[in-house]
């Protein structure tokens, strides 16, 4: 067996590094590849000086109940920090220690006030802990919660639902029915009910009217329920479809059917007590109170949900605890919804059944139904097994797993089988589709072995290119540091992921190349300006950014990075054609300008660029900034690098750039011999960074008036901007000598145009290191200087005192 690059002795070192986030990929790390001595030393960890140690130990704590840590835990929650009280009371509920509710008791009588996240943390715990204390702690709560609009309202209805009590039922039944209640909360309040019954359920696709996806769903289920279903459940199941057709009309027949339904399921069971209930009181609502449609529709569905998931009872109903292994077995593996009792049952079997026959049932299984809820409880047993024999049989089941709890738990069992896994994932990615070869990367990643490492490393361009954030996940999570040479290869300046990376390499390796420090130092810019610009909604605020980063991808060389842009413009959508905006990526057509002219970090090209998934969603971040800055009133600064704006409207309705484009085309091809139109073209395409159209553009114009000065001067920006020196500065030249006998078409302020050309030549010259003459200014007219003020400008347009021009 393969062993890991990572020694037990050497993470063990690593919990005692100088950086927190070190200490904190140690933790992880020894938990992933030693569990064993992970276990053995957590009241350590729990105990360590090191609060990111403690936290990151806790948030690790997925296994059994362990007496030995409970006084541990029962401290870290009555006097950590809020995150780390948080935790710990989150693990103590996972474990439903009941003597922890006394403590939440003590803990919400004394100080200092909880927090937040506390409050979170004790709400899901009281909710996971069976009995009487926990329910009663939590309805002593209800009203503070009830009447607010508190943040914790689903939260708090999630852990009493827990519970199971038909009241809770009524309560939440009742908000959904409530015309006066904010349609939220009614969402959340169904969406709960849901989650009870029918989990799998998108209640999206429920509030919404997704009629389609939710037929089809709810077909799925009835087909599984028939397929489970013995001989003499012919009629419940008729009964069952009938139910599902009514959801398509007339939902009065849908309660009859419902009704119906109930009156022969009914035979008083516990486990279907409160499934009763719902539908009980949704045929009840639904009798009483004629509300909206589409409330209406809900409601049906959460009353099938319920009927179903009683029929689930019935045709899988719970084995005895006295029962063999193979019956617990045999109900673990049927293709229902989970149950609450599943993972007690998972640890009977494994604590009774003997090892080789567990394994070859569950082998047989995984064959005979790749997919299913009962093959993702198979995967679970076969990961608490540790059954290497099986790691090939998983492995081939990834290309076909699409659900993402079953994903997770091939992943899982997988990782559970440490290094043995390794060697049939890097035989199955060189055959891997995307999908598959990253969620096997994901997987590789967690195990890092020499062989593993020697694969992946020079695979890193192609994956990063692909999927850059999962790529530097694969990197640091291995920590190998065989990535160093090819990540300082693909780092540029702003590249801030890139740089935690590489900087984190060598921190886990204890290596110091030259480029580290250049490295760290842009990093820590990096995290300033982060740090900076969450406090931009806050009034904490100190310094507004005068800068955004925005990921783009070169047209021409392909590669991704993120560049710092000082301004940015975000324009209303095109409604005229949505299709084609969603096939192309080019900024104008997505309503972006980018109004900086940039170049790619790799190959030097210029405003060549393609949005990416990544800077629609800093586009998106930043449009929500500037609409939550004017809800509360505060106006960003000039500075400010993302701006909202409209160039045109029609109708009172703003025009998108693609309108703006059609309109300028549409004129072109109205008035062709117009050089007025074919410099408002050559703008639009100057402004939207399209430099190649603004210069055939600005051609056209001068080719029909040589003396198009507004032509020259909008080529001068396009050759200065490329960096065409030489070329700029004889347009400039071109301009500047027809100043006084050129022709001007869109400009208002000719003074002002004038005056730019003379100073843009001057600061020409300097650069160029050449003098610029002046020519001599031609008197097109004399007027009686009389009292004209000297310190004037002078009236012939020169731009210089009258006492400077021509009154000498």
């Amino acid at each position: 067996m393969a062993s890991f690059i990572w020694t037990q002795s050497r993470l063990e070192e690593l919990l005692n590094h100088s950086q927190a986030g070190v200490r904190r990929w140690a933790v992880v790390k020894l938990s992933a590849l030693y569990p064993r001595r992970f276990r053995e030393l957590l009241p350590e960890l729990l105990q360590d000086e090191h609060q990111e140690v403690v936290q990151t130990s806790l948030g690790l704590m997925d296994e059994p109940s362990r007496e030995d840590l409970v006084a541990i835990l029962k401290e870290l929650y009555l006097t950590g920090s809020e995150s780390i009280s948080a935790k710990a009371i989150q693990v103590l509920g996972n474990w439903r220690t009941a003597g922890a509710v006394a403590w939440m008791r003590e803990r919400i009588l004394g100080s200092p006030p909880l927090g937040r996240e506390q409050i979170a943390a004790m709400i899901q715990a009281l909710g996971r802990i069976p009995g009487e204390d926990a329910y009663s702690l939590l309805k002593d709560t209800e009203r503070a919660v009830r009447d607010k609009d508190s943040s914790h309202w689903r939260l708090f209805y999630a852990a009493l639902l827990e519970h199971r009590k038909p009241e809770d039922v009524a309560t939440l039944l009742n908000v959904v029915l409530d015309g006066n209640c904010k349609e939220e909360r009614r969402r959340d309040a169904l969406g709960l009910l849901l989650a009870q019954v029918d989990p799998m359920l998108n209640p999206s696709d429920v509030f919404f009217g997704n009629r389609p996806a939710v037929t089809r769903h709810l077909a799925r289920r009835a087909a599984d329920l028939r397929a489970a279903a013995a001989a003499d459940a012919a009629d419940l199941l008729e009964a069952l479809q009938r139910a599902v057709d009514s959801l398509e009309g007339d939902d009065s027949q849908s309660v009859h059917e419902f009704t119906l339904l109930q009156r022969d399921l009914l035979d008083g069971g516990e486990c279907r007590q409160f499934e009763n209930a719902i539908v009980s009181h949704t045929i009840k609502g639904l009798d009483g109170s004629p509300g909206d449609m589409s409330w209406r529709y809900g409601l049906c569905c959460l009353a099938w949900s319920a009927l179903a998931k009683m029929l689930e009872g019935r045709f899988f109903p719970p084995p005895a605890p006295q029962a063999q292994w193979q019956q617990k077995l045999q109900y673990l593996l049927g293709d229902r919804l989970p149950q609450s009792d599943d993972e007690s049952l998972q640890a009977a079997v494994l604590a009774e059944a003997d090892r080789r026959e567990l394994v070859a049932r569950l082998s047989d299984h995984l064959q005979n139904h790749p997919t299913g809820w009962g093959t993702a409880r198979c995967l679970i047993l076969l990961g608490r097994l540790g059954a290497a024999e099986t790691t090939a049989m998983i492995v081939a089941l990834l290309k076909d797993l699409s659900e993402e709890w079953s994903v997770e738990a091939a992943k899982s069992a997988l990782l559970q089988m440490g290094a043995d896994a390794v060697g049939p994932l890097l035989t199955r990615l060189s055959q891997a589709q995307m999908r598959e070869k990253h969620l096997i990367l994901e997987i590789l990643a967690q195990l890092p072995t020499e062989e593993s490492v020697q694969t992946v490393a020079p695979l890193f361009a192609s994956l990063y290119a692909e999927n850059a954030e999962g790529t530097l996940k694969v990197a640091y999570d291995m920590g190998a540091k065989e990535f160093l040479p090819v990540i300082e290869h693909e780092y540029r300046p702003g590249e801030w992921d890139l740089g935690r990376v590489y900087v984190h390499l060598c921190q886990v390796n204890r290596m110091h190349p030259s480029r580290l420090a250049e490295i760290e130092r842009d990093v820590a810019r990096g995290d300033a300006f982060m740090q900076e610009s969450r406090r931009v909604l806050s009034d904490r605020q100190a310094h507004w950014p005068s800068f955004m980063q925005l990921e783009l991808a070169c047209r021409n060389c392909g590669k991704k990075y993120q560049y710092q842009l000082r301004e940015v413009h975000q324009h209303p959508h095109d409604r005229q054609e949505p299709e084609q905006a969603e096939k192309d990526f080019t900024p104008y057509r997505q309503g972006i300008v980018i109004v900086d002219d940039v170049r790619c970090k790799n190959c030097q090209t210029l405003n060549r660029f393609e949005l990416t998934p990544a800077s629609f969603a800093q586009i998106t971040t930043e449009s929500f900034k500037l609409l939550a800055f004017q809800k509360m009133n505060r106006q960003p600064p000039p500075h400010y690098p993302f701006k909202h704006v409209r160039l045109e409207e029609r109708e009172g309705q703003p025009l998108s750039l693609l309108d703006v484009e059609r309109e300028h085309l549409e004129a072109v091809r109205l008035q062709p011999s117009r050089p007025a139109v074919h410099l408002a073209c050559g703008k639009f395409y100057e402004y939207i960074k399209d430099y190649p159209s603004a210069r055939r553009f600005y051609l056209q114009a001068i080719d029909l008036d040589a003396r198009a000065v507004e032509g020259m001067a909008g080529l001068v920006r396009l050759d200065h901007a490329e960096g065409k020196m030489k070329e700029a500065s004889e347009w400039l030249q071109a301009c500047y000598d027809n100043l006084d006998k050129g022709n001007f078409y869109l400009t208002g302020d000719i003074p002002a145009f004038k005056a730019m050309v003379r100073q843009k030549r001057k600061e020409f010259a300097r650069e160029l290191g050449i003098k610029a003459e002046e020519k001599p200014i031609e008197i097109r007219f004399r007027f009686d200087a009389g009292d004209y003020p000297k310190n004037k400008p002078c009236p012939c347009g020169s731009g210089k005192k009258y006492k400077l021009c021509c009154m000498r």
